[in-house]
């Protein structure tokens, strides 16, 4: 009987091994040259991605999260990252000083902005401050200041090498909040001091380093007055931390975070709202999956 009841279980556990294998083999691990890692997933959610980690791969195979208005071009599990691309880069500025930095995703979703990326305003006497929608907290904030009549178009170049800001331009670092509430969805407060320059006030949430490229400078500097409507939007890049929500690392090898560390080489890391993982040292890998991450490395 016993011999009977232990066949029941093997051949019910083969049949679970199946069925996981099968649901796999529906998931697309690649969009066009990105490849996507478990996690992430696109297909059934349930099978192929954790809840809030199901991507698009759209008709021009590009990889897409959100909204549609963010193009992943990178996934990290190493660093917890994504690296994306804003397809309208430019933050829309209200008549009222408002704007948002969009993307379509869910406030309590696993996603957040990175201190990699910097707030960049290009103008003359104005201020940007961005501000975490949930927490009500500043992330970020600058001035760009010009002196007499002079505008960025002609200033922006030769200040271009200081640390912070010249006349026409300023750039800051994001401060990721540190709180539970903390979301993706960020306001953006603009200000004028001055009503004596008429040359377009842009403000920008990039990559660190997205500025100093000379093809971003040279596009910025050759802006006129008015818009040209035939000009492509200036696409941005950004990094997106993220972590998994909904469990919590155990305090012993077979509790809690190891639903989502399967790896037998794995770590669990507690993050402010859930966890990642990674390998352990001298391994490398998917730690989100059985046997993922391998080694030891020599």
């Amino acid at each position: 009987m016993a011999l009977a009841a232990a066949a029941v279980l093997a051949l019910a556990l083969q049949m679970v091994a199946f069925q996981v294998s099968a649901a796999e083999e529906m998931c697309t691990r690649k969009c066009g040259e990105v490849s996507v890692p478990y996690p992430f997933g696109i297909g059934p959610a349930a099978a192929c991605s954790l809840p809030g980690f199901n991507l698009t791969c759209d008709t021009r195979s590009r990889l897409l999260l959100g909204d549609g208005t963010l193009r992943v071009v990178n996934i990290s599990i190493e660093n917890s990252t994504v690296r994306v691309v804003r397809t309208v880069g430019e933050i829309s500025i209200d008549g009222d000083g408002n704007g948002t930095l969009g993307g379509g995703l869910a406030p309590d979703g696993p996603y957040r902005l990175s201190f990699r990326n910097e707030l960049v305003v290009v103008g003359c006497d104005v201020m940007a401050t961005l501000r975490d929608k949930a927490s009500n907290m500043v992330a970020g904030g600058c001035a760009s200041i010009c002196i007499g009549d002079q505008g960025y178009l002609f200033s922006v170049e030769g200040y271009r090498k200081n640390d912070n800001a010249g006349l026409g331009f300023c750039r800051a670092n994001i401060y990721s909040v540190s709180e539970p509430d903390q979301s993706y969805s960020y306001d953006v407060r603009f200000t004028r001091f001055s009503l004596n320059h008429t040359l377009p006030s842009r403000v920008f949430v990039a990559e660190d380093g997205w500025f100093d490229s000379p093809t971003v400078l040279d596009d910025l500097t050759k802006v006129k007055v008015v818009h040209d409507p035939s000009r492509p939007a200036m696409a941005v890049p950004l990094i997106l931390d993220w972590e998994v929500l909904g469990y919590a690392c155990p305090t012993v090898d077979t509790g809690g975070g190891r639903a989502v560390c399967k790896s037998n080489n794995s770590v669990c890391s507690s993050r402010i709202r859930g966890l990642v993982c990674s390998c352990q040292h001298g391994y490398e890998g998917n730690p989100y999956v059985a046997d993922g991450c391998t080694g030891p490395l020599r």
